[in-house]
């Protein structure tokens, strides 16, 4: 997803990440799961869907603090 967010194709870059995140699920990889909602938040702001991204930042925090993540915290 990261490939194409860099090339502004915020749709793809989206369905890379939604296709990630239950795998990461699946693998209990707490910290991913901020970053990939953290990415998701971010492809909601490119678009202009705001109330979507923040709903996804506000996941992103708090798996980042349920993984200790200090790097990914604000």
């Amino acid at each position: 997803g990261n490939i194409y967010y860099l090339q502004n194709n915020y749709r793809d870059s989206q369905g890379y990440y939604e296709k990630a995140f239950p795998l990461f699920q699946k693998t209990g990889h707490v910290r991913m799961l901020g970053i990939i909602k953290n990415n998701i938040g971010n492809v909601h702001k490119h678009l202009g869907q705001y109330e979507l991204a923040v709903k996804d930042f506000k996941e992103a925090l708090k798996h980042a603090e349920d993984a200790q993540d200090k790097i990914s915290l604000p």
